[in-house]
């Protein structure tokens, strides 16, 4: 709980905010370009100018719950949205 959030702040303010945004993008952008040439279709087209760390995708032939409780598995953070 707590320590973990303290570490991870501690971990955050160690780097300079550039580095950590900087970083952020590269694994976002790098995230819609695999999702979209695996046939996900991104919600927001991803564009560098405007680009954040959340990456919102739909696969039209795959159930979202299934997607995320898969992914929960592979310890990656993902959440189902509706619309």
């Amino acid at each position: 709980g707590s320590f973990g959030l303290r570490a991870s702040l501690d971990l955050l303010l160690a780097q300079p905010a550039h580095e950590v945004s900087s970083r952020v993008l590269a694994l976002s952008a790098r995230l819609a370009e695999g999702l979209a040439a695996a046939g996900f279709e991104l919600m927001i087209p991803y564009a560098p100018a405007s680009a954040s760390g959340i990456v919102s995708c739909r696969h039209p032939a795959h159930d979202s719950a299934r997607l995320v409780a898969a992914l929960k598995q592979e310890k990656i953070m993902a959440a189902p949205r509706q619309g």
